[in-house]
């Protein structure tokens, strides 16, 4: 997911008043398939705009490789590059809050 995806996804609607939650579902067969961090880092971007989403206060994430979910320092990593949708409280692995790593 480079720049032109998030410029494609602003294209198709300008304005989501009305979206209040985000699942983002994704399955990687091998562990090399799993996608850079960097995409993580554009989607913080593109979800945490206020005037784009103003009512947005959930994003789900789950993510899986092979048949494994993703372990608690992969989770880590995946938190650090979205720092303003994890500041406003509203970020998920599989439904759950509380299972979050700490110390970010």
């Amino acid at each position: 997911m480079d720049h032109l995806w998030c410029e494609g996804v602003l294209a198709l609607s300008p304005n989501l008043p009305h979206l209040e939650g985000v699942n983002i579902l994704g399955y990687y067969e091998r562990p090399g398939r799993f996608p850079p961090f960097w995409c993580w880092r554009r989607i913080d971007i593109l979800l945490s705009r206020r005037d784009v989403f103003p009512r947005l206060e959930r994003v789900d994430i789950c993510v899986s490789v092979g048949s494994r979910r993703l372990e608690d320092v992969e989770h880590r990593c995946i938190l650090e590059y979205l720092p303003k949708l994890y500041s406003d409280g509203g970020v998920y692995f599989w439904g759950e809050k509380g299972g979050l790593p700490s110390g970010l």
